[in-house]
């Protein structure tokens, strides 16, 4: 048996409860750090969750859909159904896998998880996040240009006669 954490979310499902932005901002809140959505399980207040399969045709698809559709910038998603004994009814699991592009908005707001629950975002956590996603790509960059510059200075390293570029700018290609 589960419960609902920072890294899993039961839902009961029904076409008429659960909105299509709703399952956007679901997906959305796990893009952070990865998670599971499991559909056709009902939460229950100090109590286990309760199986209530769900009509399974077309809702990977539809699901599938929101997170491409709905969700800026869109995600892919995983799904796997699992049927029930009842024919036609089952249980869906979406495995939404941490994104390296997180944290995702949904009608214009970011999305992200507590221990339990989904929020939006604060201006000051969505900075961190993609300040975040700004440094890894500098940092390879930095490497990049601290190896060019090792390689340069290295025995047996011969420059091309034929590049017009000065040693020093091989070097500094930013002129920094």
């Amino acid at each position: 048996m589960f419960h609902d954490g920072h890294r899993i979310d039961a839902h009961k499902y029904s076409h008429t409860a659960v909105t299509i932005d709703e399952m956007g901002r679901d997906i959305a809140s796990f893009a952070i750090d990865g998670g599971v959505i499991v559909y056709g399980v009902a939460e229950q207040k100090n109590a286990p969750p309760v199986l209530n399969p769900i009509p399974l045709a077309d809702l990977s698809e539809r699901i599938e859909l929101v997170a491409g559709t709905r969700i800026s910038e869109p995600l892919s998603v995983r799904t796997t159904a699992i049927p029930s004994s009842t024919p036609g009814l089952g249980y869906l699991v979406v495995h939404v896998p941490k994104s390296p592009r997180a944290p995702h908005m949904v009608d214009g707001k970011y999305h992200g998880r507590d221990e339990k629950t989904k929020r939006v975002l604060h201006n000051q956590e969505v900075v961190l996040h993609l300040e975040r996603q700004m440094a890894i790509p500098r940092d390879i960059g930095l490497t990049a240009q601290e190896e060019l510059a090792r390689a340069h200075k290295a025995p047996g390293w011969v420059r091309n006669p034929r590049d017009p570029r000065s040693p020093d700018s091989l070097r500094n290609p930013r002129g920094q």
